[in-house]
């Protein structure tokens, strides 16, 4: 269980999503990890400032869901719950 601020309210349409994140696939964007210092920042408490990005992108691997052969199930890696 992953608990996020970036979920809906409880009780409403997407508060709940069940997810294989063996399905996702992440990569690197090119240039690695970019590290930046400043002495500026804190000068006045003779304190460095850092700062590190690295940038991500990703998507599921499955296209779209498909359906059952027998039967109206649908499958897919992110499923979310309904309002209730």
């Amino acid at each position: 269980m992953i608990v996020t601020q970036a979920a809906q309210a409880l009780g409403d349409k997407g508060d709940i999503t069940f997810a294989a994140l063996s399905q996702y696939a992440a990569v690197m964007k090119t240039g690695g990890i970019r590290s930046d210092q400043s002495i500026h920042l804190f000068f006045d408490y003779s304190i460095t400032a850092f700062r590190f990005i690295f940038r991500m992108g990703g998507q599921p691997w499955w296209s779209s869901t498909f359906s059952a052969a027998k039967g109206s199930t649908t499958y897919g890696p992110f499923i979310n719950l309904e309002a209730r």
